[in-house]
């Protein structure tokens, strides 16, 4: 059986999905002052939106970037910096 987890990785942005649990977690690298996050609000879809962003990850994806990704395919977001 596949690995349920995965992670998408590169200079700017970190995202880990757990198709089991069916949560999505996002932090942007990049910004060590805000510390930006995200997590998934709703699930529908969520394979679909997997799929597609993994098809659209680069080394230069931004963490907003994949935050769109997830909306074209229906998966809402939260989005906050973890300073405040």
């Amino acid at each position: 059986m596949p690995d349920p987890k995965i992670v998408l990785t590169n200079a700017l942005t970190r995202i880990e999905i757990d198709l089991e649990t069916r949560k999505v977690f996002g932090r942007d690298l990049s910004d060590l002052f805000n510390e930006p996050a995200f997590y998934n609000r709703t699930v529908r879809g969520l394979k679909k939106a997997t799929v597609a962003l993994q098809a659209a990850w680069t080394d230069k994806t931004s963490l907003h970037d994949a935050i769109k990704v997830l909306h074209a395919n229906g998966v809402q977001t939260h989005y906050w910096c973890m300073v405040d």
